[in-house]
């Protein structure tokens, strides 16, 4: 899974690359399903795939 690798790798460039950031966030699309990334400096999560984009709609909360 390239996808994986690509978002934990910038997730991970990220985090190194700025001390004072606190966390960070991604996202990874594969055909129907839909991934969040969570990383601070002490993990990083991973949701269960799920098919959002095709239920009808999308939220985003900031």
């Amino acid at each position: 899974r390239s996808d994986e690798r690509k978002v934990i790798w910038s997730l991970h460039h990220i985090m190194r690359s700025d001390p004072y950031r606190r966390s960070t966030l991604g996202v990874t699309i594969e055909g129907a399903n839909t991934r969040l990334w969570f990383t601070c400096r002490s993990v990083t999560m991973v949701s269960e795939p799920e098919a959002r984009f095709y239920k009808g709609h999308f939220c985003c909360c900031y």
